[in-house]
């Protein structure tokens, strides 16, 4: 990625044969990402849909079946994109670029179909959830309010930044338009999808006072100092106390 950069702004003639030599492994992560988020939905969705049987999953079998997908997924996209390289010279070198456009556009396909298939386990999670809710509204938790609320948020930030740009750079392709048009279009395509990177963690870290706390701990193990450089255990801690305070008081 860092030659993509000085490439672009610095050199007056990019060749597809190095940048794809220099960016392939963006293509390796970036297909197992998306990949990724399409396992995450749906491991919501059996975890909402069946809570029960999911617990007695045996991850021996289970992760291994969701993975096999996106592994197959990132390895062929790769190897098809060594196989049919060219020296062309191209306008920015960036992972789609460094791609012929065959490749580029089963690349943008199989995306696009990840994209609909995490918009719909994601969807039909919320929409369990909240008929589980409403059905036993006098049983609603506040975790569960919560998670209802996140979800949403997730499901948001989804639509408006990789399936949006997903179906952008793949309707301007089938509708064959101007290729400078779709040049552009892809080459710039890469900002609004880096926005949904491990977007869970992110809307997750922001929300949850828990996830805060434990991924704070977990990283405390390796660096020590991320307790006194990130205080929020301390606030939790005494935000907790307070509301212990004033339910005794009541």
């Amino acid at each position: 990625m860092g030659y993509g950069i000085v490439a672009t702004f610095y050199s007056y003639r990019i060749f597809r044969n190095i940048c794809f030599h220099t960016t392939f492994p963006v293509i390796l992560a970036h297909c197992l990402q998306t990949g990724t988020i399409c396992i995450l939905s749906i491991d919501l969705f059996l975890a909402v849909s069946v809570p029960f049987k999911y617990r007695h999953f045996h991850l021996s079998w289970y992760l291994p079946v969701l993975y096999c997908l996106p592994v197959c997924y990132a390895i062929g996209i790769t190897v098809s994109a060594k196989m049919f390289l060219d020296n062309s010279e191209i306008q920015m070198c960036n992972p789609p670029a460094s791609m012929v456009p065959s490749i580029r556009q089963w690349w943008y396909e199989i995306m696009l179909v990840f994209s609909f298939l995490t918009v719909i386990f994601y969807s039909s999670a919320l929409g369990l959830l909240s008929v589980k809710m409403r059905r036993n509204s006098s049983d609603i938790r506040l975790i569960e309010k919560k998670a209802l609320r996140t979800l949403k948020v997730l499901i948001v930030i989804f639509l408006f930044t990789r399936f949006f740009s997903t179906g952008l750079a793949t309707l301007v392709t089938l509708l064959r338009v101007n290729p400078e048009t779709i040049s552009l279009i892809q080459n710039y395509n890469v900002i609004p999808a880096m926005a949904a990177y491990s977007q869970n963690a992110y809307v997750c870290f922001f929300r949850s006072e828990e996830y805060r706390r434990l991924l704070t701990e977990q990283i405390s193990c390796y660096i020590p100092f991320m307790k006194t450089a990130f205080p929020i255990k301390s606030i939790e801690k005494s935000t907790t106390l307070k509301k212990a305070v004033t339910v005794v008081k009541f």
